[in-house]
């Protein structure tokens, strides 16, 4: 099913979740997790040293988990570097939220992230999930596609029971 999870990873406590979701996700499928680290081009972001620091600890947890696990450090814009590692992966896991996002709202590189990713990608927010059930926004566009496709090999695989959720336009209107 899964063989290999991408994790970014940015230092908030979303990403952490993020990364204990895909523990959880590598253990049921003996996965190896691939967590990375985008140290972003424009001077923001965090110094290499922080950043060697973040990857060496999610290497010792995931490791300490007993799976195999890799880690990557990019330079450059975290949504179009993450979507370019996701194409070596079966699926992305990213924080809902970065380190400066309000927290009402996904951060601009998930949202970004969800555009532009070949592979489903996992939006974490709070404690890891057992995902033991799933229901999928389903609206008929591509993306909505590839995570009911991604939802129904996780199903078949004897894992949950899943539920699409049709929806719905703003104005009521099915799309």
């Amino acid at each position: 099913m899964f063989t290999r999870l991408l994790v970014g990873l940015d230092g908030s406590p979303n990403a952490d979740e993020a990364l204990e979701q895909a523990v959880h996700l590598a253990q049921r499928f003996k996965a190896t997790v691939v967590v990375a680290h985008v140290r972003e081009g424009h001077g923001k972001g965090r110094r290499t040293s922080d950043a060697g620091e973040l990857l060496q600890r999610a290497q010792e947890r995931v490791a300490d988990a007993g799976l195999a696990v890799e880690t990557i450090l990019k330079h450059g814009d975290p949504d179009t570097e993450l979507a370019e590692l996701a194409r070596d992966v079966d699926m992305a896991l990213v924080g809902r939220r970065g380190r400066s996002s309000r927290a009402d709202v996904l951060g601009g590189t998930v949202t970004s992230l969800i555009r532009i990713a070949e592979r489903s990608v996992v939006v974490c927010g709070s404690k890891p999930s057992p995902m033991n059930s799933c229901a999928v926004a389903y609206d008929g566009r591509e993306t909505a596609q590839r995570a009911l496709a991604l939802v129904a090999r996780f199903a078949s695989a004897g894992a949950m029971p899943c539920s699409p959720a049709p929806m719905s336009g703003r104005d009521g209107a099915a799309t």
